[in-house]
């Protein structure tokens, strides 16, 4: 497989195939950082063998790539032995004190999004259910962190939480 690095404007990037060849090109428009995820996560059509068939398949084909591509990127096993289980407004809080999620999206030189859904899908945040859909883990994720950088220090941290229906909600 080769990658070419192309400035695309509509697209971060797509896998292009033949019986014999394939390519994955990615756009140099983006951070590295979404470059790198972007090839992880073609790399994952390419493994996988995905057909785009219909609209349903479609979706979940983009979960598969997006998962395969986060565990390449952030395998889980090594993601377990660096981090312990919290609920996700501790991470955030974590995150806020000392940098925590940043130091290691840093490490595997992914974003903080791509980090936060590892930590879901390894099973390292509790009160949330491993391949929760990433809309909803960074929606909470976006709002907790707001939170916990708007809020005087001493807040109760611990009474922020991830409902049933996986929405961040004050308790």
């Amino acid at each position: 497989i080769t990658v070419i690095r192309y400035p695309l404007a509509d697209s971060a990037g797509m896998l292009v195939r033949t019986a014999t060849d394939a390519w994955i090109v990615v756009s140099t428009m983006d951070p590295e950082t979404r470059q790198r995820f972007t090839v992880a996560h073609e790399l994952g059509h390419y493994f996988y063998d995905t057909v785009h068939a219909n609209d349903t398949r479609l979706w979940v084909e983009e979960m598969e790539a997006n998962a395969f591509a986060a565990a390449l990127l952030v395998p889980p096993d090594d993601l377990r032995r660096l981090a312990h289980p919290r609920t996700l407004s501790r991470w955030a809080v974590d995150d806020h004190d000392n940098g925590r999620v940043q130091r290691l999206a840093a490490r595997y030189g992914v974003s903080v999004a791509v980090v936060v859904q590892s930590l879901v899908d390894a099973g390292m945040v509790r009160g949330v259910q491993p391949w929760t859909p990433p809309s909803i883990v960074w929606t909470n994720w976006t709002r907790l962190t707001a939170a916990v950088a708007a809020t005087a220090t001493g807040s109760p941290w611990e009474s922020w939480a991830v409902t049933s229906n996986g929405s961040a909600a004050h308790v």
